[in-house]
């Protein structure tokens, strides 16, 4: 028998032949289980395109002998599949029923079973159904059982509270085996949306998803894998828009940003950060995306007017969130505290060469730092402190060298992509203004021995 149209029936009867559950047969061609299930219940109704029409000619030239009476006896009775179509809607077997399953849920399906067997099989029906019309029943009771769909609340608030921690203690805790955890929450994360229809539920997951996705960018950031740590900031993005959620939105701009500043395209982080800007109506994310965004591209820029403003309007915008005490997350997604905007506006001054700013912005950010727990905002800002040293007219090239290898030693044991780059910085301009001498190889020397960031 030569398939010239593949349709829903055809699909149900390669599946029957096969004797595959609608999710192995899913698996098996590379198709989401909703498209398994739309093209059974509209039968006759549908046709596939071109691309799932190749699978299936492929799927059935391989076929056995037996597997392919099946196909054809299945083919014969096509009754029978629109039958097996309603079992495999309504069977408990199905993830799409299974996940989060309540006892509505049990008799949404016992309705739906007992009212397509019912037309189906009751000879005393005063109103006989056409073949056309059992479709009609299979299409709405699909489309009513699909719209019960729905996830256990506790499992989506167990996801969100993981990476709300993750995100809010990333620089204070072991993070060297966090990516295979971070790409299995995100894997759960998508079948989930597959499970639920419920519009809040998918609007709590696509913000989960849209911070795992973001970690990972920034993670991958500090590796020096900006290809892929792009990919994921604008996955990140994407996200924080279908989720409709503003602080989202502009946190996700704040990670695009970040890696294009470190990526030495600071144009480009500059139109992230002001984007992302744009989405704060107001969020807690303004002060953040200034200082780490606008204020220290526009000093890679050489825009000192520009980064005095961006300066000033992140503190006016902390004010205004009621910026926390300490240090958060260097990635919160709350607001920048004052010690954090101290320390990035130095770092926008060193790119500047104005040594008493960074010095003044030093002073305010060095005795919170050295209090939290996170060795990498206290280096960086040592290592801003050690290249000022370095370009002011009373430079001090002993003090300087000694201030960096402290820096470097004391994150040492998870070196981001930031502390390499500002030493190698501070290396490039020493070198250039000394020579290579006894400072100038310490430093270096100190930077080999850095081990790969995790």
């Amino acid at each position: 028998m030569t398939i010239i149209r593949w349709t829903g029936l055809e699909v149900a009867a390669l599946r029957t032949a096969l004797r595959d559950t609608q999710v192995q047969f899913a698996d098996r061609i590379g198709c989401s289980l909703e498209a398994v299930g739309k093209w059974e219940r509209r039968g006759a109704d549908i046709t596939l395109g071109a691309k799932y029409s190749e699978c299936m000619d492929t799927t059935r030239s391989r076929l056995d002998n037996e597997q392919r009476e099946r196909f054809d006896a299945a083919l014969q009775d096509p009754d029978d599949l629109i039958q097996t179509t309603c079992a495999a809607l309504s069977s408990p077997s199905n993830p799409a029923v299974e996940v989060g399953a309540q006892e509505s849920d049990d008799v949404r399906r016992r309705d739906f079973e007992a009212t397509v067997i019912r037309h189906r099989r009751n000879p005393t029906d005063s109103s006989p159904i056409s073949t056309d019309s059992s479709h009609d029943i299979v299409s709405v009771l699909g489309r009513a059982h699909k719209l019960s769909r729905a996830i256990d609340p506790d499992v989506i608030a167990a996801i969100q509270g993981d990476i709300d921690a993750a995100i809010s203690q990333y620089e204070t805790r072991d993070n060297s085996n966090s990516f295979p955890l971070l790409f299995g929450q995100r894997t759960f994360v998508e079948s989930l949306l597959n499970d639920t229809v419920r519009p809040k539920q998918r609007q709590q997951l696509f913000e989960a998803g849209a911070k795992i996705s973001g970690l990972i960018g920034y993670i991958l950031v500090g590796r020096g894998n900006f290809p892929l740590a792009r990919a994921y900031c604008v996955e990140s993005f994407q996200l924080s828009e279908l989720s409709e959620n503003m602080n989202i939105r502009a946190w996700s701009r704040g990670l695009q940003s970040f890696c294009e500043y470190y990526a030495g395209q600071y144009a480009e982080s500059f139109e992230y950060a002001r984007d992302g800007l744009a989405h704060d109506q107001p969020t807690q994310q303004g002060a953040r995306l200034m200082i780490n965004g606008v204020a220290r591209a526009l000093g890679k820029l050489g825009d000192i007017s520009g980064v005095e403003r961006a300066v000033d309007e992140s503190y006016e915008l902390m004010q205004r969130s009621g910026g926390p005490d300490g240090i958060p997350s260097s990635i919160t997604l709350g607001c920048y505290s004052e010690a954090q905007i101290a320390g990035n506006a130095a770092t926008a001054y060193v790119s500047l060469a104005m040594p008493d700013s960074v010095e003044e912005f030093a002073r305010i950010a060095m005795p919170e730092m050295n209090k939290v727990g996170s060795p990498w905002g206290r280096s960086l800002v040592m290592i801003d402190l050690a290249r000022s040293r370095i370009i002011s007219d009373n430079s001090d090239l002993d003090s300087a060298t000694a201030l960096i290898i402290e820096a470097l030693d004391i994150s040492s044991g998870q070196p981001m992509i930031s502390l390499r780059q500002r030493a190698s910085e501070f290396l490039r301009e020493a070198t250039g203004r000394w020579g290579n001498n006894f400072y100038t190889r310490s430093v270096r020397e100190a930077i080999a021995s850095l081990p790969e960031a995790k």
